[in-house]
């Protein structure tokens, strides 16, 4: 693809700061070969910059770099904290099974280095990535095959789990680094607004980590001036009532570990925050699912409930991809909606993975209304409530004090319709927080 102007001037400045010729003799050493590798193609968007590298014998890497490094020490330290995540969460990665993440060949996570940048040299895939191969018409056989392997991924994942919710960060071992818990949550709310405040620290229950990205939904709110004052008291009304109800809406927490004298520890999850078709890389032949290359810097350890877990591109909570469908193939919303039935029933006997999938529009609209100030509206907040109620979300009973309108529905009932044992959502009667 050519490259306009605007595109070669920022190449051009990356190529100011960053020492390319000592980048590629970084590789040759890395890798012990007697030749060092050439540039072949190159990439970039608003965080980083890919370069592909290839030796005299074929063999390719990948580079990746920061785009911009200079402005100031302290966004420069954010920068290569990012660039310490990534590799932090590739290393543990490379000790699992089941999770095709590219493996890494050597790194920097500074700019103490010859070539004057964070870098990371890391396995180039093949293949084409999954957004190309559904704009060419992916046959459902090779759809399902790239989602049994999103699907292994994802149990490779569940039998792995920690005890707090956090990022990774290197850790200092004779003889080299590995991956350790770090004492922040570096997520992509979190970056863009405080990444270095209270809110991105790690947490030990679910319901801390929920409600903390509740309040970061606040921090957001309060930026915004084009409200009027009518619809900033009710985002700010819907924004209570949220938290009102988040302890009935978070799960109990799954149980890691009981000890009499600490304290109950519980299990959270690895994932990766956007799983996009263009992260998502497989054979064109037979859908085989290749690799995830991108965004792996904001993966996080999450509670099972998180709607990170559920790949983005199956929750399209835009539309795009049910679109895209319906631009492709002859029953498009059909055959978006069996990708997802296919993706469901691969992890159908894990429970909490179930549950999550069963749920997961409701879940997923919920969290979004939650993080995304915008969609603090009473209209918005109704139709959610419903779906969460419809959807069997709660962990309990609704107290009839935060029942939003009038007549509450049985969201427990047995195959013959009756109320079970955990009883009523709302009880009948006018809600006494938000009125329909």
């Amino acid at each position: 693809m050519e490259e306009n102007e605007g595109l070669k001037k920022l190449w051009d400045k990356f190529f100011q700061r960053v020492n390319g010729g000592e980048l590629l003799r970084l590789a040759k050493h890395t890798r012990k070969y007697s030749h060092a590798p050439v540039f072949t193609h190159r990439a970039r968007n608003i965080s980083n910059v890919t370069l592909t590298l290839q030796f005299k014998d074929g063999i390719e890497w990948v580079a990746k770099c920061p785009s911009y490094l200079g402005f100031n020490d302290d966004e420069d330290k954010e920068r290569c904290t990012l660039v310490e995540t990534e590799i932090a969460s590739l290393l543990f990665l490379q000790e699992l099974d089941g999770v095709p993440a590219p493996r890494i060949y050597g790194y920097s996570p500074d700019l103490q280095n010859p070539a004057q940048t964070p870098y990371i040299f890391m396995e180039k895939f093949g293949g084409i990535s999954l957004e190309q191969a559904i704009s060419n018409g992916i046959e459902r056989e090779a759809m399902f095959r790239c989602l049994d392997g999103l699907a292994t991924m994802r149990l490779a994942l569940r039998d792995n789990r920690r005890t707090a919710v956090g990022s990774f960060m290197l850790w200092d071992e004779s003889g080299g680094h590995t991956w350790a818990l770090s004492e922040t949550l570096i997520n992509i709310d979190t970056y863009f607004t405080d990444s270095h405040g209270w809110r991105s620290r790690n947490y030990e229950t679910s319901l801390e980590y929920f409600m903390a990205q509740h309040q970061l939904s606040a921090a957001i709110g309060r930026e915004k001036w084009s409200d009027t004052k009518l619809q900033m008291e009710q985002r700010w009304m819907v924004h209570f009532y949220i938290g009102l109800i988040l302890p009935l809406y978070v799960q109990p927490d799954i149980l890691y570990e009981h000890n009499r004298d600490y304290g109950d520890s519980y299990s959270f999850f690895f994932t990766h925050l956007d799983l996009h078709p263009s992260s998502i890389w497989v054979d064109p032949k037979d859908g085989h699912l290749l690799g995830i290359n991108t965004d792996w810097e904001f993966a996080n350890l999450l509670p099972f409930q998180a709607k990170e877990h559920y790949p983005s591109f199956l929750a399209d909570e835009d539309g795009q991809w049910q679109e895209e469908c319906r631009n492709i193939y002859p029953d498009g919303n059909a055959e978006f909606q069996a990708w997802r039935t296919y993706y469901a029933k691969q992890l159908e006997k894990d429970a909490e993975l179930s549950w999550l999938n069963a749920r997961i529009d409701a879940i997923v609209r919920f969290e979004n209304m939650m993080m995304n100030w915008d969609r603090h509206t009473l209209e918005e907040l109704r139709a959610v409530f419903k779906l969460l109620e419809e959807n069997d979300v709660f962990n309990q009973p609704v107290p009839q004090a935060l029942c939003i309108g009038s007549g509450g529905r049985d969201y427990r009932r047995s195959e013959d319709g009756a109320p079970t044992g955990r009883a009523r959502a709302c009880q009948r009667g006018r809600g006494m927080i938000l009125k329909l």
